[in-house]
Protein backbone atom coordinates (compact mmCIF):
# COMPACT_ATOMS: atom_id res chain seq x y z
CA UNK A 1 0.00 0.00 0.00
CA UNK A 2 2.69 2.33 0.70
CA UNK A 3 4.24 1.94 -2.63
CA UNK A 4 0.97 2.88 -3.79
CA UNK A 5 1.44 5.81 -2.36
CA UNK A 6 4.91 6.59 -3.61
CA UNK A 7 3.93 6.16 -6.86
CA UNK A 8 1.15 8.02 -6.89
CA UNK A 9 3.61 11.17 -5.63
CA UNK A 10 5.79 10.49 -8.25
CA UNK A 11 3.12 11.15 -10.66
CA UNK A 12 1.59 13.99 -9.66
CA UNK A 13 5.47 15.92 -8.91
CA UNK A 14 6.75 17.97 -11.85
CA UNK A 15 9.98 20.30 -11.99
CA UNK A 16 10.06 24.01 -12.54
CA UNK A 17 9.82 23.98 -16.57
CA UNK A 18 7.10 21.29 -16.80
CA UNK A 19 5.09 23.57 -13.83
CA UNK A 20 5.91 26.65 -16.06
CA UNK A 21 4.40 25.52 -19.40
CA UNK A 22 1.63 24.46 -17.19
CA UNK A 23 0.97 27.24 -15.22
CA UNK A 24 1.62 29.78 -17.62
CA UNK A 25 4.10 31.52 -15.54
CA UNK A 26 8.26 31.57 -16.24
CA UNK A 27 10.52 29.84 -13.68
CA UNK A 28 11.58 33.38 -12.75
CA UNK A 29 8.04 35.01 -12.04
CA UNK A 30 7.43 31.60 -10.22
CA UNK A 31 10.57 31.80 -8.36
CA UNK A 32 9.44 35.17 -7.40
CA UNK A 33 6.17 34.10 -6.45
CA UNK A 34 7.45 31.75 -4.21
CA UNK A 35 9.81 34.17 -2.90
CA UNK A 36 6.92 36.74 -1.72
CA UNK A 37 4.89 33.90 -0.62
CA UNK A 38 2.39 33.54 -3.34
CA UNK A 39 3.00 29.84 -3.23
CA UNK A 40 4.26 28.28 -0.04
CA UNK A 41 6.20 24.99 1.17
CA UNK A 42 6.90 24.30 -2.37
CA UNK A 43 8.19 20.51 -1.80
CA UNK A 44 12.19 19.97 -2.70
CA UNK A 45 13.43 16.88 -4.12
CA UNK A 46 16.43 15.80 -2.44
CA UNK A 47 19.17 17.17 -5.12
CA UNK A 48 17.38 20.79 -3.46
CA UNK A 49 15.35 21.48 -6.91
CA UNK A 50 11.48 22.20 -6.57
CA UNK A 51 9.06 19.75 -6.95
CA UNK A 52 5.73 20.90 -7.72
CA UNK A 53 2.37 18.96 -7.46
CA UNK A 54 -0.57 18.87 -9.81
CA UNK A 55 -2.49 20.53 -7.05
CA UNK A 56 -0.56 23.88 -7.00
CA UNK A 57 -1.55 24.08 -10.71
CA UNK A 58 -5.13 25.44 -10.01
CA UNK A 59 -3.77 28.12 -7.45
CA UNK A 60 -1.01 29.00 -10.29
CA UNK A 61 -3.87 29.50 -12.84
CA UNK A 62 -5.87 31.34 -10.69
CA UNK A 63 -3.24 33.55 -9.93
CA UNK A 64 -2.35 33.99 -13.53
CA UNK A 65 -6.00 34.70 -13.92
CA UNK A 66 -5.42 37.89 -11.93
CA UNK A 67 -2.35 38.95 -13.21
CA UNK A 68 -3.76 38.42 -16.87
CA UNK A 69 -6.93 40.87 -15.78
CA UNK A 70 -4.33 43.45 -14.52
CA UNK A 71 -4.48 43.13 -10.46
CA UNK A 72 -1.45 44.01 -8.85
CA UNK A 73 1.04 41.91 -7.37
CA UNK A 74 0.84 43.71 -4.32
CA UNK A 75 -3.01 43.09 -4.38
CA UNK A 76 -2.54 39.56 -5.53
CA UNK A 77 -0.15 39.07 -1.89
CA UNK A 78 -2.68 40.80 0.12
CA UNK A 79 -5.47 37.97 -1.45
CA UNK A 80 -2.84 35.37 -0.75
CA UNK A 81 -2.33 36.34 2.96
CA UNK A 82 -6.01 36.59 3.56
CA UNK A 83 -6.57 33.30 2.28
CA UNK A 84 -4.03 31.87 4.68
CA UNK A 85 -5.65 33.43 7.62
CA UNK A 86 -8.65 30.89 6.90
CA UNK A 87 -12.35 30.95 6.46
CA UNK A 88 -13.03 34.29 8.15
CA UNK A 89 -11.38 36.49 5.56
CA UNK A 90 -13.94 34.96 3.16
CA UNK A 91 -16.29 38.15 3.17
CA UNK A 92 -12.83 40.45 2.66
CA UNK A 93 -11.49 38.21 -0.39
CA UNK A 94 -15.09 38.47 -2.01
CA UNK A 95 -15.22 41.91 -2.24
CA UNK A 96 -11.48 42.21 -3.24
CA UNK A 97 -12.33 39.49 -6.46
CA UNK A 98 -15.53 42.22 -6.87
CA UNK A 99 -13.76 45.20 -6.74
CA UNK A 100 -11.66 43.74 -9.43
CA UNK A 101 -14.21 42.40 -11.58
CA UNK A 102 -15.94 46.01 -11.63
CA UNK A 103 -12.59 47.24 -12.82
CA UNK A 104 -11.70 44.39 -15.08
CA UNK A 105 -15.81 45.17 -16.26
CA UNK A 106 -14.75 48.97 -16.48
CA UNK A 107 -11.53 48.33 -18.87
CA UNK A 108 -13.42 45.95 -20.88
CA UNK A 109 -15.55 48.52 -21.83
CA UNK A 110 -13.35 50.83 -22.71
CA UNK A 111 -11.46 48.60 -24.45
CA UNK A 112 -14.41 47.82 -26.60
CA UNK A 113 -15.36 51.51 -27.08
CA UNK A 114 -11.23 51.96 -28.19
CA UNK A 115 -11.80 48.84 -30.65
CA UNK A 116 -14.91 50.10 -31.87
CA UNK A 117 -12.99 53.59 -33.24
CA UNK A 118 -10.41 51.47 -34.53
CA UNK A 119 -13.31 49.53 -36.75
CA UNK A 120 -14.72 52.66 -38.34
CA UNK A 121 -11.17 53.94 -38.85
CA UNK A 122 -10.48 50.45 -41.06
CA UNK A 123 -14.03 51.16 -42.72
CA UNK A 124 -13.18 54.48 -43.58
CA UNK A 125 -10.07 53.36 -45.27
CA UNK A 126 -11.59 50.61 -47.38
CA UNK A 127 -13.87 53.25 -48.91
CA UNK A 128 -10.63 55.42 -49.25
CA UNK A 129 -9.37 52.38 -51.09
CA UNK A 130 -12.31 51.75 -53.77
CA UNK A 131 -12.57 55.54 -54.80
Amino acid sequence: MSDLIVIKRKESIMNIKQFSELSGFSPDTLKYYEKIGLFDNIKRDPRGYRDYSKSEIEWAKFLNRLKTTGMSVKNMKKFTNLLKKGNSTIKERRKMLEEHQNAVLANLEKITNMLEKIKYKIEFYKKLEKN
